[in-house]
């Protein structure tokens, strides 16, 4: 239908008075841009075209036959004089008046009858158009004033200015049926939730030429819709250089109903909340009704509506649900600092100076309502408070800085690694912003999602690497020990001066204490305790920090001899006695730091030349790392050895000498 109704009897008065009044001129003589195969008057003759009208026009009273056959006759006769420009006019009246009187229903005949009729008279007024269809086809001309064309169900409309056209156009409004199978799919090509209401406007002219001016499109939304999406849907426009949604335009032309009934809320959130309280559910007030959802284009193509707003939405760890704290190491020192345990709560909480850990690290996503998620989307990270770093977080964390640049994944996220600032509030701030799968016309649910963390001070110490169950007097052993906050993690930015100390006994060289400078909130001794004896353990402090922080007391250890260093002749060596005097003779095993090395095995032999015999061939060193034999003396210098039998290749040597009896 066309609004505003246009007088069909003015019309065809004013075109007869032109059409008996003007004189042909030159330019009338000639139709630029007309095909040359399509000549005026020669498709049908004007008996042809008075009988088709006579069979649509026989019951109508607005215009009547006799009105039609008129505006043929003022045709038929412009045509043979030449006066092209004035035979389409008249053409392109008959055809737009019987267009609108056959949507409304008002014709007599069939649609092929209609479809017959129209195609006669563009062709014989020169007009190359071929109708295929008069249903929801209507004719714009250049001459149209102010006008809004709709369908016959009044679902979907133009508001045309005046003067759109360049030449008589066919609009042609086409449903688009609604077989998408999963919610928010559409016949637009992109990934914002569509709701139905698709339609197709085919725009036809003799050389396409394109409309003068932007026109405002509308189409009532259908089905259920929630009211808070419905109030914020825009057109969407599968335009010939690709998606767009169109600039919003009022579209109070069309009068939409609003359906009634319940829906479940398709967002992320919402089907959480209906798991959890499954009565919940979107009621929609029956019986209203509201204005189109309209847009401004300037070309036709298909359309629909879309939700415009994506959520934008912040978590941690990759999702928006909660982690548990993996716990970093338990505190041995009675009531000194609790193990992580607990979620990754709002604010977050790490230690200052130090990365958040992984399964809290700050993440975007940026879905549709419907859960489509947008994939290169630019978010803006940017640190506010706390003076932390940020860096993009792409699976490994890249350079740090107070800003970071991301784009969302095929999952429609963006996350950063956060390193926290100083002690106390930090926070950090996600910004989205157009591109990617984010066309112009998108809008999100928020500006911005604000992170925030609590960076906590130096609270304790734990050991890293405990010293093992049994360890030598020597080599050294390496215990390290971490600076951590209440939650047992890990200072990063400490460099606290730890301290070290035995429970007994000293370290090597006398030292009751050793202690060294935390790096990065890490602290490695490399220790030596000689005295072999059970019952050890390790005791840590760090007085001289600014900070309150709680000493730790390692697991129970006991230090053991270390391996052999050493053979000491005891007895029997440089011995001056008769031929066939038999001689004790006793070594020691020691380790580096002078313990005596107990069940250590010992060959005995004669050196090579010497005379004289040594029993038995071997031996093992008892608790205080002795070892003996008998050596029965020859006559003269001599030699007997004694040599481990394994590790260390260490050998001694005792000599003697044996004299006549």
């Amino acid at each position: 239908m066309i609004r505003p109704v246009r007088s069909a009897v003015i019309a065809l008065v004013a075109v007869l008075a032109v059409a008996c009044g003007e004189t042909p001129t030159g330019t009338e003589l000639r139709r630029d841009g007309r095909a040359a195969a399509l000549v005026p008057g020669t498709c049908t003759t004007l008996e042809a075209m008075a009988e088709q009208a006579k069979v649509l026009y026989s019951h109508t009273s607005t215009p009547t036959v006799n009105d039609i056959k008129a505006q043929l006759a003022a045709m038929d006769y412009n045509v043979a004089r030449g006066r092209f420009a004035l035979a389409e006019k008249s053409a392109s009246d008959v055809v737009a008046i019987t267009l609108r009187k056959h949507n409304e229903g008002s014709l007599g005949g069939t649609d092929a009858d209609v479809r017959a009729f129209v195609n006669a008279v563009l062709c014989f007024a020169g007009i190359d158009i071929d109708l295929n269809t008069p249903d929801d086809t209507y004719l714009v001309q250049p001459a149209d004033t102010e006008q809004v064309v709709t369908n016959t169900e009044g679902t979907v409309g133009v508001e045309f200015p005046a003067g759109p056209v360049a030449e008589p156009t066919l609009i042609t409004f086409e449903p688009i049926v609604d077989e998408f199978v999963d919610p928010g799919e559409g016949p637009l090509q992109t990934k914002l939730d569509q709701y139905p209401g698709f339609v197709r406007i085919v725009k036809t002219s003799a050389t396409n030429a394109p409309l003068l001016q932007p026109v405002v499109v509308a189409v009532c939304p259908q089905g259920v819709i929630p009211p808070e999406v419905r109030a914020r849907l825009r057109l969407g426009h599968g335009a010939s250089y690709g998606f767009e949604v169109t600039p919003a335009a009022e579209a109070d032309f069309l009068t939409c109903p609003v359906e009634t009934g319940q829906a479940r809320a398709g967002s992320m959130w919402d089907r959480l909340v209906d798991a959890v309280l499954p009565q919940r559910a979107h009621a929609y007030q029956s019986n209203e009704f509201g204005g189109g959802v309209g847009g401004t284009v300037t070309e036709f193509s298909p359309l629909a509506p879309v939700d415009p707003q994506l959520e934008f939405g912040g978590g941690v760890g990759g999702t928006v649900t909660e982690f548990v704290r993996v716990p970093f190491a338990k505190f041995t020192a009675p009531g000194a600092v609790a193990s992580i345990t607990g979620p990754c709560a709002n604010p977050i909480e790490g230690a200052m100076g130090s990365p958040v850990r992984d399964e809290c690290r700050p993440y975007v996503t940026i879905r549709t309502r419907l859960g489509t998620p947008f994939s290169n989307v630019p978010v803006t990270w940017s640190v506010l408070q706390g003076g932390g770093t940020i860096a993009a977080n792409t699976g490994a964390c890249g350079p740090f800085a107070a800003t970071a640049a991301t784009t969302t994944g095929l999952n429609g996220g963006a996350g950063v690694c956060w390193t926290l600032g100083a002690v106390g509030a930090n926070q950090v701030r996600a910004v989205p912003s157009l591109g990617g799968d984010a066309v112009e016309g998108v809008t999100f649910s928020q500006s911005a999602v604000l992170f925030n963390a609590i960076a906590n001070p130096p609270a304790g110490l734990v050991f890293s690497i405990q010293p093992p169950a049994v360890i030598p007097a020597y080599p050294p052993v390496t215990v390290q020990v971490t600076v951590v906050d209440k939650n047992g993690e890990r200072v990063h930015a400490s460099n606290d001066r730890v301290y070290l100390r035995p429970n007994q006994f000293t370290f090597r060289d006398g030292q009751t204490e050793a202690n060294v400078k935390a790096v990065a909130g890490l602290a490695t001794f490399s220790m030596v305790i000689p005295k072999p004896a059970a019952g050890y353990s390790l005791i840590t402090s760090a007085p001289l920090s600014t900070w309150a922080i709680a000493g730790a007391v390692s697991n129970p250890f006991t230090v053991v001899p270390g391996e052999p260093f050493n053979i000491l002749p005891q007895a029997g060596n440089n011995v001056t006695a008769p031929v066939g005097t038999v001689v004790p003779v006793r070594v020691r095993v020691v380790d580096r730091v002078g313990n005596p090395v107990p069940g250590a095995t010992l060959n005995w032999s004669v050196a090579a030349g010497s005379p004289g015999s040594v029993t038995p061939p071997s031996a093992v060193t008892d608790a205080n790392g002795e070892a003996t034999a008998s050596w029965t003396l020859g006559r003269g210098a001599q030699k007997i050895r004694a040599a481990l039998t394994s590790g260390s290749l260490l050998v001694v040597s005792l000599s003697a000498t044996g004299t006549a009896p």
